[in-house]
């Protein structure tokens, strides 16, 4: 199944996306203090645990489409050679033939990661 994700925006969604796309994490989206965000569910994964009401280890996943040092490690994880470019309009990232365009750095190393895929 071919993912769409031109119209997606930076945030949690794009987050979790990239989480379970590139990384290969489980996750789900726990109400936690009254908000639903999404966690690595397991155990000994990266992140500060938390535990959850029916004893399982929930991880917060990493800002990966807002901050550009979680970004950076979804490049690392694509094993390419890329390239990120300031355009006027926004950021480009490439490699291989694969791009990813967007507002900010970050958000276009996600969608170059999830057009590699």
């Amino acid at each position: 199944m071919e993912l769409n994700t031109n119209q997606m925006q930076a945030g949690r969604e794009m987050d979790a996306l990239v989480a379970e796309k590139v990384f290969g994490n489980h996750v789900e989206w726990v109400n936690f203090n009254g908000d639903n965000y999404p966690f690595w569910v397991g155990l000994k994964l990266p992140g500060t645990p938390i535990i959850l009401p029916d004893g399982r280890e929930a991880h917060d996943i990493r800002r990966y489409s807002t901050d550009i040092t979680d970004a950076w490690k979804v490049l690392e994880a694509t094993d390419r050679f890329y390239s990120l470019t300031k355009k006027s309009d926004g950021w480009l990232a490439a490699a291989n033939g694969y791009h990813g365009f967007g507002e900010t750095a970050p958000l276009a190393i996600c969608l170059l990661a999830l057009d590699i895929l």
